[in-house]
């Protein structure tokens, strides 16, 4: 009632009614994530990745240091291998806020000749995602929030040999 009175104040040239402030600040535009290309390991080629499996398929993959501006965020970093045929996570991290853009991501040990790594074929697709919002969790493993930004930085790998038996023989 007392903004109806102040309302016909305003129209009337005299004083108004303040419009209080929202509880919550609107969210402005959500800043991109980004990884440095030059700081990924193995680094981008054209070629495959070789990998020898005979000398036991390990290899790490680094995407180093991820960026955002905007300083609270959380990243979130999944892992895939051959992502099409099996939907699966590898490896997931998340990086707190630190007060800083710049975060620093753990590497992916990839053991090709352990666990479901060890029957792959000999092209394999490695695939880093990175977000500046969680994932959902649906069936494929990679959908993110509704106003996320998000990267993929992806490796083919050549796996060569055979992996080493237990015994010490061939695959």
């Amino acid at each position: 009632m007392a903004c109806l009175f102040a309302l016909l104040l305003v129209a009337s040239g005299e004083a108004g009614c303040m419009v209080p402030a929202p509880l919550f600040e609107e969210d402005q535009e959500n800043s991109p994530v980004w990884v440095d290309e030059n700081q990924l390991q193995p680094a981008l080629l054209e070629q495959p990745v070789p990998v020898q499996r005979r000398t036991g398929g390990m290899q790490s993959f680094e995407v180093g240091e991820v960026w955002d501006d905007d300083v609270g965020d959380s990243i979130y970093l999944r892992w895939f291998v051959n992502w099409q045929s099996s939907h699966s996570i590898k490896f997931a991290e998340t990086l707190p806020p630190n007060g800083t853009a710049l975060r620093q991501s753990r590497p992916f040990p990839a053991d090709f000749c352990a666990g479901d790594l060890r029957g792959l074929s000999d092209l394999v697709l490695v695939e880093a995602v990175v977000s500046d919002r969680d994932f959902l969790t649906d069936t494929l493993g990679r959908t993110v929030r509704e106003g996320a930004t998000m990267r993929t930085v992806s490796w083919l790998v050549k796996l060569l040999d055979v992996c080493p038996s237990p015994e010490g023989g061939g695959q």
